[in-house]
């Protein structure tokens, strides 16, 4: 099986040294335009410049995203991942758990 970031890396490697590396950059974008692909499609588009209304499905994925959310659902060895009831913890105000919670999002520069 070939890990996630092998085609990541093959896919950039692809789109940038072909000569029609536009065309394929829009067929490649296309392809990984679904929920465990979608922020590689999304940094590729960014950095081919292209136009993100060309690309209704990767659209809508981003239109339901939320990162704070997402990191729930992150696999339990990521170093991102928040458990549920420590996000229920901070939705509900334990102050505790939110000043945690602002420190590692302050760490992971995601603020």
């Amino acid at each position: 099986m070939v890990e996630k970031h092998d085609k990541d890396f093959t896919a950039k490697l692809l789109v940038k040294n072909c000569p029609d590396n536009v065309e394929i950059a829009k067929k490649v974008i296309k392809h990984f335009s679904n929920d465990s692909y979608y922020e590689f499609a999304h940094k590729l588009l960014r950095e081919m410049d292209l136009n993100f209304k060309e690309f209704p499905e990767l659209n809508k994925i981003m239109a339901c995203r939320n990162k704070i959310v997402d990191m729930a659902f992150l696999e339990p060895t990521d170093s991102r991942f928040v458990p549920l009831h420590a996000m229920e913890d901070l939705i509900t105000g334990n102050q505790k758990l939110l000043v945690k919670f602002y420190n590692r999002m302050m760490r992971e520069k995601m603020i």
